[in-house]
């Protein structure tokens, strides 16, 4: 693969520049994910800086993505959206880019859970090539994220890995890097991405109840029928969560004797296993 220095530079003297690695024909520029909370609209989180430059939306001043916590959405009045993103680069020597290179990957799940996989969305909206500079976005994806971990309460990691598909000249190969991991480190479903937070309180939740909701308790195990699904929490009476589901039709629990709460759909019920 042919090596090139990088040359780009926003007010840095060339002395600076010099130090600048060898990078293979290509570099980020900032690159950054767009979300929309409680219908306040759109706005861009930094999801990395590329050499601190950009190629036209400039990014450096915005709140970075990773480690940011996005608070409490209560179910039913607050809203978190994954609406699109803004992918950068420049490409040297010929090599380029489509409305196909830039690709965010996106999950969400429990603090305490394992990571599933990804889902994706290009950033197919061309906004700025020039030279060897390109900028692409996209609005419009309407991720529900409360909805990808299915309405319930907890503490959640939102993670985002963005890919940058680049092609060389000869038009017959190409490489793809990603953020995070580096200039040439390929994308990889294995691999983690930047994680942000937010939070379902306990209690919170579409405040109804199904009407032929039943509750009942035998042979020290907790039962609850309803029709549709429902979200149902089960604690002991000092607070400690034992189970936190969205069940569909019916829910059961084996327990200790004692006194509990359930929670249907952020109801409580108090329920005493002898």
């Amino acid at each position: 693969m042919k090596k090139k220095l990088l040359s780009i530079s926003v007010g840095i003297a060339l002395s600076f520049i010099s130090l600048i690695p060898v990078q293979a024909g290509s570099n980020w520029a900032n690159v950054g994910v767009t979300l929309n909370t409680n219908g306040g609209g759109n706005y861009t989180y930094l999801l990395d800086i590329g050499g601190n430059y950009s190629v036209t939306t400039n990014l450096l001043s915005n709140t970075t993505f990773s480690g940011h916590d996005f608070g409490n959405f209560v179910i039913g009045t607050n809203t978190l959206v994954l609406d699109g993103g803004i992918g950068a680069g420049a490409a040297w020597s010929g090599d380029y880019f489509t409305t196909s290179s830039f690709v965010i990957y996106y999950r969400a799940y429990s603090t305490t859970g394992s990571a599933g996989s990804w889902s994706s969305f290009v950033l197919n909206n061309q906004t700025t090539y020039s030279g060897s500079n390109a900028e692409y976005n996209a609005t419009g994806a309407a991720i529900d994220v409360l909805g990808l971990v299915g309405n319930t309460p907890g503490t959640y990691y939102l993670e985002i890995v963005m890919s940058k598909l680049q092609y060389w000249n000869s038009g017959s190969s190409n490489y793809t890097s990603m953020i995070p991991g580096g200039q040439e480190t390929p994308y990889s479903s294995s691999t983690a991405g930047y994680k942000a937070t937010f939070t379902i309180p306990l209690g919170t939740g579409i405040a109804t109840v199904p009407n032929d909701f039943a509750l009942s308790v035998a042979n020290k195990t907790i039962s609850a029928r309803f029709s549709g699904a429902a979200s149902i929490q089960l604690l002991t009476i000092s607070g400690l969560l034992i189970e936190n589901t969205v069940a569909n039709g019916n829910f059961q629990k084996s327990v200790q004797q004692g006194i509990y709460i359930v929670k249907v759909n952020g109801k409580s019920y108090k329920v005493v296993v002898p």
